[in-house]
């Protein structure tokens, strides 16, 4: 059998070229696995933001690219989740088999690997203060690990099916993990105890964001909505609908006004988070959008798709600024540095990618200068 699907006790053998592989039974996983390769597509630029950009052209295929400004050796597996210490000093990656990597991004040396989970980790965050890491895993468990020994502090059982994202609320004393059983359970990370289940979701919750005063959360579903959800009741107090595929990620803007998601429908919707009203959506990436990022300034939006492009942009209507292939396959995380001059990447082909921001904006093959 040289390609093909076979569903077995809840997980899935894809075959490729006659060899198995054993991934968990997410449908969007799946489809990863076996699509066709992006068509070439050019994408073209123009000036915002005071930065001036002057005639970059990035093509998919064997046209022009932009190189990394570092490729971390050692990492070989699909990096579902990315994030950067507090700090900068330190970045943090999800990995597919099962493990969590810790990494000086100055160095691309892998400073720590965590292992403790039985399955595929999908979720990774760091506690405000740095000194914390949680991962969120397919094994239905968190684990709160010291960010410095690599010592697993505690596990967080409750899920009854993969836990997909993890967030720190901004002054450490709530940890919401979100997963594929479709609620969102708030925990405290002193105790390890579970506070809320936020219910109301009718698909997996594959995205959650606290907003800057920690009184709200937001969550992004596969039943095509975000939620935004009161904290201290765990009530519901406002449901956005408009995307029409599933949603796999959410982010809110630093001043907190704005809410960007991407959803398989191939869009990037920006809402305004005090009404819920969406007040831009953005159809540039011709295929489904898997990850969403601001700036620690606010000024930019970062998003990345199946197609292996990633599109920097400004932030109020999400208007494109750079595109580039920067991935082979599906660019499944982005994030920024704190001080924002970084930009992160994880594929599913297993690179993990560090981007000079300005180099982005400035760069221009010799041809088109």
């Amino acid at each position: 059998m040289h390609g093909g699907v076979r569903s077995i006790f809840g997980r899935v053998l894809v075959y490729i070229n006659g060899a198995a592989r054993r991934i968990v039974c997410i449908p969007f996983l799946v489809s990863l696995l076996l699509r066709a390769e992006a068509t070439m597509k050019i994408v073209t630029l123009s000036q915002t933001v005071g930065v001036a950009i002057v005639g970059l052209l990035c093509m998919v295929g064997d046209g022009w690219s932009i190189e990394p400004q570092r490729v971390f050796a050692g990492q070989t597996d699909s990096v579902f989740s990315i994030c950067f210490s507090p700090d900068g000093k330190r970045l943090a990656t999800a990995n597919y088999d099962g493990s969590v990597s810790l990494w000086n991004p100055q160095t691309g040396k892998r400073l720590l690997r965590l292992e403790g989970h039985e399955d595929q980790v999908f979720g990774v965050a760091f506690s405000p203060d740095g000194a914390k890491v949680a991962s969120t895993s397919a094994d239905m468990r968190t684990i709160l690990w010291d960010a410095q020994s690599g010592e697993r502090l505690a596990t967080l059982r409750g899920h009854s099916s993969v836990v997909l994202a993890a967030a720190f609320s901004h002054d450490g004393k709530t940890l919401a993990t979100s997963s594929y059983d479709n609620t969102i359970r708030l925990w405290s990370p002193a105790t390890a105890e579970t506070t809320h289940v936020l219910k109301g979701h009718e698909g997996a919750v594959f995205s959650i964001a606290f907003l800057p005063d920690d009184a709200s959360l937001v969550s992004a579903s596969t039943d095509k909505s975000l939620r935004i959800w009161d904290v201290k009741s765990g009530q519901a107090r406002a449901t956005l609908t408009g995307h029409e595929g599933p949603l796999y990620r959410v982010a809110v803007s630093p001043d907190g006004k704005r809410i960007a998601s991407a959803a398989g429908d191939e869009t990037i919707r920006i809402w305004d988070a005090a009404t819920g009203r969406a007040v831009a959506v953005q159809e540039d990436h011709d295929a489904a959008v898997f990850c969403v990022a601001y700036s620690p300034d606010g000024k930019l939006l970062a998003s990345g798709s199946r197609n292996g492009m990633i599109t920097l942009r400004e932030s109020g209507a999400g208007k494109p600024l750079v595109s580039f292939r920067a991935h082979s396959d599906t660019v499944l995380s982005v994030a920024f540095s704190p001080d924002g001059e970084s930009l992160l990447s994880g594929g599913y082909e297993g690179h993990l990618k560090l981007w000079n921001v300005a180099e982005l904006f400035s760069s221009t093959p010799a041809a088109d200068r």
